[in-house]
């Protein structure tokens, strides 16, 4: 995570915001998500500037990232219920 994105447990939920400004990065993924522009963001907060946008764009990507690691597809077969149950009965633990 860069060090521009901070996780604060004072905020809500601890989501994450930039550089301790109480700017979610959400609300700036939103706007990028509704049209705007960089300049638009930056207009909107001046206290960021382009390298805290980045930081939240590449946040966003990196979780996207991690989610996708962390769920692994696994193919397993699945066992019908009836020989489950005959299983059990057959080794006396149903």
């Amino acid at each position: 995570m860069s060090l521009r994105i901070t996780l604060d447990p004072n905020v809500p939920n601890a989501q994450p915001t930039i550089r301790k400004t109480g700017i979610l990065v959400n609300d700036v993924l939103d706007m990028f998500k509704s049209g705007l522009k960089r300049k638009d963001v930056l207009a909107r907060w001046p206290s960021l500037d382009l390298d805290d946008i980045e930081a939240a764009i590449q946040y966003e990507e990196d979780q996207e990232d991690i989610q996708f690691i962390n769920t692994p597809k696994v193919d397993v077969p699945s066992i019908p219920w009836e020989v489950v149950k005959a299983e059990l009965k057959r080794e006396g633990r149903l």
